[in-house]
């Protein structure tokens, strides 16, 4: 069971370290040509500048870590899960904004 919480583990930092910042860089693209091109008349981002801009934003802000996590297995994979979704979320808001632009 123990090497099963480790895989499980590895396997969430890996999608941490590659997909995080893919999808992020996805949505920004969609986001930006949807907000900011048309407001700003800018040209639109391909996505490995969208990735780009997202690690440097990522990198500047403050995330505070939290010292004593009192949540189960269970619930901290949730949570990274939603992190790791929370591109496609903003994505779907984004559109649904954009729908009445």
């Amino acid at each position: 069971m123990e090497v099963l919480s480790c895989v499980g583990v590895l396997a969430l930092l890996g999608a941490y370290v590659v997909i995080q910042p893919i999808l992020s860089g996805w949505a920004l693209t969609h986001l930006w040509r949807w907000f900011i091109v048309p407001q700003f008349g800018v040209s639109e981002l391909s996505i490995a500048e969208a990735i780009g801009i997202s690690l440097v934003v990522s990198y500047l802000t403050y995330h505070p870590v939290e010292t004593k996590d009192d949540r189960s297995d269970n619930e901290k994979y949730s949570a990274m899960i939603v992190y790791l979704l929370r591109p496609l979320i903003t994505l779907a808001v984004g559109w649904v904004v954009h729908q009445f632009v």
